[in-house]
């Protein structure tokens, strides 16, 4: 790659710690490079400060008022890429639980603080963390208004290693050729997968190959407790109980334990059946998935309330199906059991027991539907019908994300027409084309793979590569 480019790194949350491991190689390995660094808290500030001067660093945390101006005018937008108000949709708590008003006063303070930042930059390109935030997705948005191209790293799950999307619906990077190489790898994969050997999470670079492990700066819980509690005073619009209940229960590991084993014993009685011999001679699966999580509220945030995609499918599929439902595991211990009752007295509905194998269901069924849920990825590679409400990497392999409007013939196509041997093995060959062999997951992963040294090379080589695919945009 010829010539300087300047980037601007996102670091949301842990995120930030990755992100300063990347700066300090990047010295070294990609002088070429000249990074900025925007952080919503300074929980991880003097990480940062350790690579960058201070005028290419936006900490939101130092620069947001503590409360938000009221706004009526809003000429500021009118060249705004989508929708402010499904950006703000993104957020998973904290602000959603704020006045109207005070939410859409707060994402103007940020478009324009955000967009003061990259005039003063004028970034060649934008890297983002995983997206989880409404301030990141108005990031993106902003991008995009401004024409900068922006990379957002994500994990292709049970496939392996991640890919630069171009944008935060998980689209695929169109400048990678499929060969025969990549048709014969996606050949042995989906070969194994249907004999089983393959795990949820498929880390892309063999242990012996990480290098060394990078440290965490995990830090101590005296200045953890000190930081939360300076924070929150400054802001006490961002403080949320649920933040503070899950803090002291991760600190009290014997406690949290007891109490998850409760939530899930009364969770596991929250069902119809129990057994997949009960199962509907013919039914349509849908997997529950964790919400408030990015995987929904990014690309689809008029979906995370699941009760909406529960009634838009039962309401518009065939009347002789049922809608098997089935509770994801992460969520029995914090999705309240008042929301599964309320599926039970749903017309059409049938609800399996959590604890059920997943993979068995799918087989089972006519058609697995998700919002953007891995089981429909699943499905396909099982040479099952499958369709997604949201935008996911394998989303284009089943016809495109699935519009409202268009559910009911949507879903009775899919019945008619399961996906062909070719279809398949074309998908994962193109899926694979794209893929790299990093990792951007939290450091919480056991063996912690992404903060070695062998994934952030690996890193800043994926972003090398985009920046001179993409170089002619500049």
């Amino acid at each position: 790659m010829t010539g300087a480019r300047r980037v601007l790194v996102h670091g949301f949350g842990e995120y930030a710690v990755l992100y300063s491991h990347m700066l300090d190689m990047a010295k070294r390995e990609a002088s070429e490079l000249t990074f900025a660094a925007i952080l919503p808290t300074s929980h991880h500030l003097y990480l940062i400060r350790k690579h960058l001067p201070d005028d290419r660093i936006l900490c939101l945390e130092h620069k947001l008022r503590r409360r938000p101006r009221p706004v009526s005018d809003l000429s500021m937008l009118v060249g705004y890429h989508g929708n402010i108000h499904t950006d703000i949709e993104a957020e998973k708590k904290t602000l959603k639980f704020r006045p109207a008003a005070f939410q859409l006063g707060r994402a103007v303070e940020i478009y324009q603080l955000y967009k003061a930042f990259i005039t003063a930059f004028q970034p060649h390109h934008v890297l983002l963390s995983h997206v989880e935030s409404y301030e990141q997705k108005m990031l993106e948005s902003l991008c995009h208004e401004l024409n900068i191209p922006v990379s957002v790293p994500t994990d292709m799950r049970t496939i392996g290693g991640s890919f630069m999307a171009p944008d935060t619906q998980e689209t695929l990077p169109q400048h990678h050729p499929v060969t025969e190489a990549h048709r014969e790898r996606a050949r042995e994969f989906i070969a194994r997968f249907r004999e089983g050997h393959l795990p949820a999470l498929n880390f892309p670079i063999p242990e012996a190959e990480r290098g060394a492990s990078l440290p965490v700066h995990t830090k101590p819980l005296p200045q953890r407790i000190s930081g939360f509690a300076r924070r929150y005073l400054k802001h006490p619009d961002q403080f949320e109980w649920d933040y503070l209940r899950a803090a002291v229960l991760n600190n009290m590991p014997m406690t949290r334990d007891l109490w998850w084993k409760w939530k899930t014993k009364r969770a596991g009685r929250l069902c119809t059946i129990d057994s997949l011999d009960k199962l509907p001679a013919k039914f349509i699966y849908y997997p529950l998935q964790l919400t408030p999580e990015s995987s929904i509220n990014t690309p689809a945030p008029y979906y995370v309330d699941q009760l909406r995609v529960i009634d838009a499918i039962r309401m518009a599929m065939p009347s002789d199906y049922h809608l098997v439902v089935k509770e994801h595991y992460a969520s029995v211990m914090v999705r309240p059991t008042r929301f599964m009752k309320q599926v039970m007295r749903r017309s059409g509905v049938t609800v399996i027991q959590y604890t059920t194998p997943g993979r068995a269901v799918i087989q089972r069924a006519a058609l697995t539907l998700s919002v953007t849920g891995t089981s429909t990825l699943e499905a396909m590679l099982l040479g099952k019908p499958s369709l997604t409400l949201g935008a996911m990497f394998m989303s284009k392999f089943m016809g495109g994300v699935v519009p409202f409007s268009e559910i009911g013939p949507r879903i009775r196509a899919a019945l008619a027409a399961p996906p062909s041997e070719a279809h398949v093995e074309d998908a994962i060959a193109q899926v694979m084309a794209v893929s790299q062999p990093f990792t951007i997951f939290h450091v919480n992963q056991p063996g912690n793979p992404a903060h070695s040294e062998g994934n952030i090379r690996n890193l800043i080589k994926a972003l090398q590569e985009e920046l001179q695919s993409r170089g002619k945009m500049w």
